[in-house]
C-alpha cells in the first residue's frame, strides 16, 4: 500500500494543514499531503465544490501557491504571459 493509497482520517487533513501553514517548504511533499487528502475526500464520496471549499485543503493550496509565487502571476500580466510563453516554447 503506498501512502497515497492509505486512507487518512480527517483529523490528520487538518493537523497536516496547520503544519503546512506553518510554514512548510518542501513543495514535494506539500503536493502530496494535497493530492492525498483530496483524493481520500473524493473516494469518501466528496464532490469537487466540497473538495474545493475544504479548509485543511484550502490552507495547503494557500502554502503550495505562495511558495510558488502565484499571486505575482495574478497582479502581473507580463509575468503571466512570460510563463506561459516558456510553457509554449518548452512544450
Amino acid at each position: 500500500m503506498t501512502a497515497i493509497d492509505r486512507q487518512v482520517a480527517p483529523a490528520e487533513r487538518f493537523a497536516d494543514a496547520r503544519s503546512i501553514a506553518a510554514g512548510a517548504c518542501n513543495p514535494t511533499a506539500i503536493s502530496g499531503a494535497l493530492h492525498r487528502h483530496c483524493l481520500t475526500m473524493l473516494k469518501a464520496g466528496a464532490d469537487t465544490p466540497t473538495i474545493l471549499t475544504d479548509p485543511a485543503l484550502r490552507l495547503i493550496a494557500h502554502q503550495l501557491a505562495f511558495l510558488f509565487k502565484v499571486a505575482e502571476l495574478d497582479e502581473d500580466l507580463t509575468a503571466y504571459a512570460k510563463a506561459l510563453d516558456a510553457c509554449n516554447v518548452a512544450a
